[in-house]
């Protein structure tokens, strides 16, 4: 994790997340899911990940607190989408919160932000990791496919 201290490198970590992920399910019964049609014009057994769903509804409202801290009108974020965002995020925690113990983190007396306690994380990347099984069943080009 970083820290406050390295707003550059949490700045670049948000540009290098992909944060669409449909991927093509050909037999969405083994995952106990029922097929779909029209999830994107022209596809079937099309889903995304939670995961990235999470990630892509927290880059947009990151985007929207760095626009409007900036004073950039340019970025523009529906309301309802924001909602939207905000409440799944809320559910995904409520789902899937993480139980780690923090304390006052190193070099920073006094504060608490969450950094150096140590997480037991789901795996990433690798060959076992949920980025790779996203890359290995994605929905097509443009859909949150590359490397």
């Amino acid at each position: 994790m970083h820290g406050l201290r390295h707003i550059k490198d949490v700045e670049n970590a948000w540009r290098n997340y992909e944060t669409t992920a449909f991927v093509y399910i050909p037999n969405p019964q083994e995952y106990s899911l029922r097929p779909n049609k029209g999830v994107i014009a022209g596809t079937e057994n099309v889903y995304m990940i939670s995961a990235h769903h999470q990630l892509h509804c927290l880059k947009k409202l990151q985007l929207g607190h760095v626009a409007a801290v900036m004073g950039d009108s340019n970025y523009t974020m529906a309301k309802e989408h924001a909602e939207h965002c905000f409440d799944y995020l809320r559910q995904a925690i409520l789902c899937a919160g993480d139980s780690t113990l923090e304390g006052v983190d190193p070099g920073t007396p006094g504060l608490l932000q969450g950094y150096g306690a140590r997480h037991t994380c789901r795996l990433w990347n690798g060959p076992e990791g949920l980025d790779t099984w996203r890359q290995m069943h994605c929905a097509g080009e443009g859909l949150g496919c590359h490397d």
